[in-house]
Protein backbone atom coordinates (compact mmCIF):
# COMPACT_ATOMS: atom_id res chain seq x y z
CA UNK A 1 0.00 0.00 0.00
CA UNK A 2 1.01 3.60 -0.85
CA UNK A 3 0.91 6.04 1.73
CA UNK A 4 1.24 9.81 1.52
CA UNK A 5 1.16 13.40 3.17
CA UNK A 6 -0.70 16.28 2.96
CA UNK A 7 0.67 19.64 4.52
CA UNK A 8 -2.06 22.45 4.38
CA UNK A 9 -0.91 25.85 4.78
CA UNK A 10 -3.77 28.07 5.34
CA UNK A 11 -3.94 31.71 6.28
CA UNK A 12 -5.37 35.13 5.18
CA UNK A 13 -4.58 36.22 1.59
CA UNK A 14 -1.19 37.94 1.27
CA UNK A 15 0.22 36.28 4.30
CA UNK A 16 2.90 34.32 2.45
CA UNK A 17 1.46 30.94 2.45
CA UNK A 18 2.54 30.61 -1.09
CA UNK A 19 6.17 31.63 -0.01
CA UNK A 20 6.32 29.42 2.93
CA UNK A 21 5.04 26.33 1.17
CA UNK A 22 7.28 26.60 -1.97
CA UNK A 23 10.20 26.62 0.74
CA UNK A 24 9.05 23.87 2.44
CA UNK A 25 8.77 22.48 -0.57
CA UNK A 26 12.22 22.24 -1.53
CA UNK A 27 13.26 21.11 1.90
CA UNK A 28 10.88 17.99 1.72
CA UNK A 29 12.47 17.43 -1.38
CA UNK A 30 15.65 17.24 -0.35
CA UNK A 31 14.32 14.41 2.16
CA UNK A 32 11.42 13.00 -0.02
CA UNK A 33 11.67 13.17 -4.14
CA UNK A 34 8.43 11.97 -4.84
CA UNK A 35 7.11 14.98 -3.56
CA UNK A 36 4.89 17.84 -5.83
CA UNK A 37 3.24 21.21 -4.62
CA UNK A 38 -0.13 22.05 -4.98
CA UNK A 39 -0.92 25.87 -5.26
CA UNK A 40 -4.24 26.73 -4.73
CA UNK A 41 -3.99 29.85 -6.91
CA UNK A 42 -2.58 28.18 -9.74
CA UNK A 43 -5.40 24.91 -9.11
CA UNK A 44 -7.88 27.70 -9.84
CA UNK A 45 -6.12 28.37 -13.19
CA UNK A 46 -6.31 24.95 -14.33
CA UNK A 47 -9.96 24.83 -13.62
CA UNK A 48 -10.93 28.36 -15.19
CA UNK A 49 -11.24 29.98 -11.86
CA UNK A 50 -10.17 33.28 -11.30
CA UNK A 51 -7.50 33.03 -8.43
CA UNK A 52 -9.61 35.62 -6.79
CA UNK A 53 -13.15 33.49 -6.73
CA UNK A 54 -11.76 31.46 -3.64
CA UNK A 55 -14.53 29.96 -2.66
CA UNK A 56 -15.71 28.01 -6.01
CA UNK A 57 -12.70 25.72 -5.81
CA UNK A 58 -13.35 24.83 -2.18
CA UNK A 59 -11.92 22.38 0.10
CA UNK A 60 -14.01 19.24 0.04
CA UNK A 61 -12.69 19.23 -3.91
CA UNK A 62 -8.86 20.20 -2.85
CA UNK A 63 -9.04 17.36 -0.91
CA UNK A 64 -10.41 15.22 -3.18
CA UNK A 65 -7.26 16.46 -5.96
CA UNK A 66 -4.53 15.62 -2.92
CA UNK A 67 -6.15 12.09 -2.18
CA UNK A 68 -5.69 11.27 -5.92
CA UNK A 69 -2.16 12.65 -6.32
CA UNK A 70 -1.43 10.42 -3.26
CA UNK A 71 -2.74 7.10 -4.70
Amino acid sequence: SIKGNVYWITGLSGAGKTSIGKLFFEKIKQEEPNTIFLDGDELRLIFNESPHSRWKVDLPYLTYIANFVIY
